[in-house]
């Protein structure tokens, strides 16, 4: 009988002990704070039971692999050392070990939900598997663990119809190249383009593969919006018996490999959609794998609300966008007067500003000053977070092309948002100037780019400012 209270989680030791260099972002502290924050978590923790991933054999490898590129693969696993088997994926003694459990992983959530043992699988293991293809490792990737456990499903268990939902920011091209002409497996995958692995092809797909690619700074309402009207009703058309997700975190808005803009919610969002069509027409079966992801905190963050949004007993509260944008913008236009007022005051001679410390004593006017004196500040805060400009990209001003580009707008603005990262003064009365106004990511770079130290990047923007002048 399914046990539809429990998800079963199958990680392995081994898969702490793969490493490719030092600080390499594909580290094994990214497992190990997954793995903390599901048995952390109260609300989760008792719902998950824990079990060791065995190896694939090569018989299991081999309706994926070439069989010749699973034997070099086996031969060059080193005794010792860090040998490179791809431009981005490298071996130590324990990698090969690591990967056929990482795919071994898929095999046993395969059998055990097939079997009625669960519903709901997630195997929390590394290296990574979607870059894989039949023939070559590529991405972090060795072997293709989704595409082994899919396989596994069709053939051990005679499935006519397999979904695979890849939401890593990268797109899973190794696992599109397995399953480009098998029509029993629907692919689909949400990806950041231009990006890693930069050969993408957008058009010219046969019906069962579906890419969505997003352009860079793409939010959770854009997300959403692919998910609800491409996602789920292609799902839906194709009935699937089984549905396998390939789980990559790396959208998130503070994972540095991409300049995607998700949060927790979003993965919970996508999962729970997934979901509704499993418990429709696969009998509620799911086997979740863990792709990327190199923000180890937002990572682990990550990881347990997408395993929480699983468990069909959870209730997951999530955030409507549109509302929440909503409420930003309202909140904005009230806080206008305030903001205004308080820029206002500052402009008075000094008798009237020594007057306004001496009102702020009576109790009837204190709260309305401390407002005026610190409201600004949290304006600021709630129009940054809007803009979501981070302080790596810098609003993308990294090249002399860019900066080039630039009006003489934007150019004043990023001005004042420099000299308004560390001056209280600047930061109530800057946001009112006309060119914050027209150019406010701008500003905001201004300010992002003198917070991050980037003084090349300013001293680049303020030489073009003044040969403009």
């Amino acid at each position: 009988m399914t046990n539809s209270k429990i998800i079963n989680v199958y990680t392995h030791s081994d898969c702490l002990k793969h490493e490719m260099e030092k600080n390499h972002p594909e580290s094994p502290a990214r497992l190990a704070a997954c793995k903390k924050a599901l048995q952390a978590d109260p609300s989760i923790s008792g719902r998950l039971q824990w079990k060791n991933a065995p190896k694939a054999t090569k018989a299991q490898l081999a309706r994926v692999h070439d069989k010749s590129y699973i034997s070099r693969t086996f031969a060059l696993s080193p005794q010792e050392g860090i040998i490179k088997k791809a431009v981005d994926a490298k071996m130590n003694p324990h990698t090969l070990s690591s990967a056929l459990h990482a795919a071994g992983a898929q095999i046993a959530a395969v059998e055990d939900v097939m079997k009625g043992k669960t519903k709901r699988a997630f195997c929390l293991v590394r290296p990574p598997g979607h870059h894989a293809s039949q023939d070559s490792a590529a991405g972090f990737s060795f072997f293709n663990n989704v595409a082994v456990g899919a396989t596994h499903a069709l053939e051990a268990f005679n499935l006519k119809r397999i979904a695979v939902i890849d939401f890593d920011v990268h797109h899973g091209d190794g696992t599109e190249k397995i399953f480009y002409n098998d029509p029993r497996v629907f692919f689909w995958s949400s990806f950041q383009h231009p990006h890693y692995p930069h050969v993408t092809k957008l058009d010219g797909h046969p019906p069962h593969i579906n890419l969505a690619p997003m352009k860079k700074g793409t939010g959770s309402r854009e997300f959403r919006h692919l998910v609800e009207t491409q996602l789920i009703p292609s799902l839906m058309a194709f009935k699937p018996e089984c549905i396998f997700i390939s789980a990559g975190f790396d959208a998130h808005k503070d994972d540095e490999l991409s300049s995607i803009n998700l949060n927790e919610e979003d993965y919970a969002f996508v999962t729970k959609a997934i979901c509704k069509v499993a418990d429709k027409f696969a009998q509620g079966r799911v086997i979740s794998t863990l792709e990327g992801g190199y923000n180890v905190k937002m990572l682990a963050a990550s990881v347990k609300s997408h395993v929480k949004a699983l468990d069909p007993k959870f209730q997951h509260s999530l955030t409507d966008i549109i509302s929440a944008q909503t409420r930003k913008f309202k909140t904005l236009l009230l806080s206008l007067p305030i903001s205004m007022l308080a820029i206002a005051i500052r402009t008075l001679p000094v008798a009237a500003q020594l007057s306004r410390f001496i009102l702020a004593a009576w109790p009837s006017t204190l709260v309305l000053n401390v407002c005026m004196m610190l409201f600004p500040l949290e304006l600021m805060r709630k129009m940054r977070e809007q803009f979501k400009t981070r302080q790596h990209e810098n609003y993308c001003l990294k090249t002399d092309n860019d900066i080039k580009k630039l009006t003489q707008s934007q150019l004043e603005a990023f001005e004042i948002g420099n000299k308004a990262a560390n001056s209280y003064s600047a930061h109530l009365g800057s946001f009112f100037s006309w060119p914050a106004y027209r150019a406010p990511k701008a500003f905001y770079a201004g300010i992002a780019a003198s917070e991050s130290k980037n003084n090349v990047l300013i001293s680049r923007v303020m030489a073009r400012l003044l040969k403009n002048r």
